[in-house]
């Protein structure tokens, strides 16, 4: 299912998205020019020469190529680096460079990468459809966005909470840890505290690289304070539900689908991107409901300023309702092996 258009109606002529559009489309057809297929996209070697490889970026001087590699299919193609020194490196990749941009270009050009057709397609669809929803009334998309991307991140690694309990009983590490002498609960518990700190640093980082980019919460540092307590906590009551069904699920390539499929339409079906009012109408009851929605209108409200209203209150019901139940049959199922 595509989207074909939007209902709300534009102010002025989008001339900043239209030339985007045009951008990736012209960068398109010059990568298969370089090789490739209209459908198929650029060749293995167009995405290797203009795309930002990580080892050339934190190996300044080194360069990596495309080599041919036996597989047992046939032959292959993968990236080779040039080895760094005192360290041993992939072989295949000796010598000077040949023609190619400086490492720091392909910071740039890779952004104007795309697999496929498909690939171009569906994303310049999106852009032209929904770009008109960055707007919001009485307030810039940047201070709207930001809540609802500490949100995100936090929904999204819950799902890794449990995933973790999973995998240690796969290795053997849950046996070894119910022979200690110590509470089998401890161990729920410890995975707890460490993942509530994975969630501080999340918060923390949002909210350092938003600020640089000019996000304000405008509440000083006790509002600062209150994001950071509210991205912890409904991170830990979701960690804990990912938890209990991650025991019940007792599989981790089930498990990995299993958790982190639902994060998806529960973090799009709710306020994280654009407000309730502009979501299709037998979407937004859905929306209002959502865990994500309470928690993304307390974190805003608390960036902004003024009253919390009943969010708070529905914030705090959902955490109960993630939390004790979920916790209490993960505890159970955890003690009973």
């Amino acid at each position: 299912m595509f989207p074909l258009k939007d209902n709300i109606p534009l102010a002025r002529f989008p001339l900043v998205t239209v030339a985007l559009v045009a951008i990736n489309v012209i960068a398109y057809l010059l990568e298969i020019r370089h090789g490739g297929s209209f459908f198929g996209g650029p060749a293995d070697s167009v995405a290797v020469h203009y795309g930002a490889i990580p080892y050339e970026l934190t190996h300044p001087g080194k360069h990596c190529e495309l080599v041919s590699v036996q597989t047992l299919e046939g032959v292959g193609h993968s990236v080779a680096c040039q080895p760094a020194p005192f360290r041993v490196g992939q072989p295949g990749v000796l010598g000077s460079p040949g023609a190619q941009p400086a490492t720091w270009e392909t910071v740039f050009t890779s952004m104007f990468l795309h697999g496929s057709f498909l690939h171009i397609f569906g994303n310049m669809l999106f852009l032209a459809i929904f770009a008109g929803l960055a707007r919001v009334p009485g307030a810039t998309y940047r201070q709207y966005l930001v809540p609802g991307i500490i949100v995100q991140n936090v929904a999204l690694t819950a799902p890794t909470v449990g995933l973790g309990l999973v995998l240690d009983a796969a290795s053997g590490i849950t046996d070894r840890f119910r022979s200690l002498p110590i509470a089998r609960s401890a161990v729920l518990l410890g995975r707890m505290l460490a993942e509530s700190l994975i969630f501080l640093v999340q918060a923390l980082l949002v909210l350092g690289v938003a600020s640089l980019l000019g996000f304000r919460v405008r509440t000083g540092l006790p509002g600062m304070a209150g994001i950071v307590a509210v991205a912890v906590a409904f991170g830990l009551a979701l960690g804990i539900t990912m938890c209990w069904l991650a025991l019940r699920i007792n599989d981790p390539d089930t498990a990995g689908r299993a958790l982190f499929l639902p994060m998806v339409p529960l973090t799009f079906i709710s306020s994280t991107f654009t407000p309730i009012d502009r979501l299709a109408r037998w979407l937004q009851p859905l929306a209002r409901a959502n865990p994500v929605t309470a928690a993304v209108n307390v974190i805003r409200t608390l960036a902004e300023g003024g009253p919390l209203g009943r969010e708070p209150l529905y914030l705090a019901v959902w955490l109960l309702i993630l939390s004790v139940p979920p916790g209490l049959l993960a505890v159970r199922r955890w003690q009973s092996g």
